[in-house]
């Protein structure tokens, strides 16, 4: 049977687009929050707005993880 032409198996994505573009914007948003949090825990404060990249870095982070449980508990309630 091998090498008799093309086969007809199909690959079926049961996770929709929607959900998949959903994760990756959470994770961009989580990595560089996190990236932003830890690069203001080692600067060294030379301002009052030391504290800038932290709440930053949080703003981002925390939606970018809401973001990622949302995406996760979506697929799995519409995996068939």
């Amino acid at each position: 049977m091998a090498g008799q032409g093309s086969s007809s198996v199909k690959t079926i994505e049961l996770t929709g687009k929607r959900w998949k573009v959903q994760l990756l914007w959470g994770y961009s948003l989580f990595f560089v929050g996190d990236f932003l949090v830890f690069s203001g825990l080692y600067a060294p404060p030379t301002s009052s707005s030391a504290n800038g990249p932290l709440i930053g870095g949080l703003t981002l982070a925390i939606p970018g993880l809401a973001a990622i449980v949302h995406a996760k508990v979506m697929i799995w309630w519409h995996h068939r």
